[in-house]
């Protein structure tokens, strides 16, 4: 018995215990739980189990976060194709592009119409 498309790991189990109910299984559990570890294309749930030595509720409860994480992944994998990318363009600085010098902003030693450069300013590095 192999799990359906789109079946969850929760439902297939439960077909698989109603099927494990017509026969003379010891431990229905430890049955399910082997079919299940042998049927999966999840490899990271088989190492889980087989390492963490679970019982096929801790197993089941490990699938179902698995499989919720992977629906809100994948809803939120659609939601941002909706959203639009904002991008800043860098700019590059250069004294010519410097668009202080059109604001009007005075040198803070000579009151020049002109930012603060102190190679330029007449009075730089006077004493008053």
């Amino acid at each position: 018995m192999r799990p359906n498309s789109g079946e969850s790991t929760i439902e297939y189990s439960a077909r698989l215990r109603e099927n494990a109910l017509s026969c003379n299984f010891v431990d229905i559990d430890d049955c399910i739980l082997e079919h299940l570890v042998q049927t999966t294309s999840n490899s990271e749930f088989v190492r889980k189990v087989l390492h963490k030595q679970w019982t096929l509720q801790e197993a089941l409860s490990d699938a179902q976060i698995h499989e919720d994480t992977s629906v809100q992944i994948g809803a939120m994998g659609l939601q941002e194709r909706h959203i639009a990318r904002v991008s800043k363009k860098k700019k590059s600085f250069t004294a010519a592009s410097d668009s202080r010098n059109d604001r009007g902003l005075n040198c803070i030693n000579c009151d020049m119409k002109r930012p603060f450069q102190k190679e330029k300013c007449p009075v730089y590095g006077k004493k008053v």
